[in-house]
């Protein structure tokens, strides 16, 4: 990966993001995650309809790997696995959950941004843990702990609709669902590919 263009592309992506109240309430909340072993990745994507607050749709995608982990670059390693599956969607849903930062980024450029900005939809990013030190403007900004986990608005949202709706939803596997859902199935999913 050339650090340099993908710096530059994070920058022209946070150029697009918007921060601003929720337009309409939403009804189906979306998340994914991605797990890694070598070369292989596991996308999994799983849907809340907020009416019955039941996790409904869960699917995986199993494809190659060949970016590594960098920190502040994650949107590089796991947003062509979740754009991959996002495609196989008949609906995009209302809102979507990361597990990675929106706009609590060095560049205000995390995976939820980035995954917000390239969908064009309104994006939370998830993350256990804070980005940088904790007194960046950038944390500082968009960056709050709610139980065990950090909530950053990505895109098409604010901070405080993006606090709000995260404190409406259940937890799963340590993460508000449906991100536990798909966090929990892209594990499992890994692991029965590598058996």
């Amino acid at each position: 990966m050339d650090i340099h263009r993908a710096t530059n592309a994070q920058v022209a992506l946070a150029s697009r993001a918007r921060i601003r109240a929720l337009r309409r309430d939403p009804k189906v909340i979306g998340a994914a995650d991605v797990a890694y072993s070598g070369s292989i990745s596991v996308a999994a994507y799983a849907e809340l309809d907020l009416d019955v607050t039941k996790v409904g749709r869960l699917t995986t995608s199993i494809s190659g790997s060949n970016v590594g982990y960098i920190s502040g670059y994650l949107a590089f390693r796991e947003a062509g696995p979740i754009l991959g599956i996002m495609k196989s969607l008949p609906k995009l849903p209302d809102l979507m959950l990361a597990n990675g930062h929106g706009l609590a980024h060095p560049r205000l450029c995390g995976l939820a941004t980035h995954l917000g900005v390239v969908l064009g939809i309104p994006t939370i990013g998830i993350a256990s843990r804070m980005l940088g030190p904790n007194t960046s403007t950038y944390n500082r900004l968009f960056c709050r702990k709610l139980g065990s986990v950090y909530v950053s608005p990505g895109n098409s949202i604010s901070l405080q609709d993006s606090l709000d709706i995260v404190n409406r939803l259940p937890t799963r596997y340590g993460y508000p669902e449906p991100l536990g859902s798909a966090h929990n199935e892209s594990k499992r999913a890994l692991k029965a590919e590598l058996r």
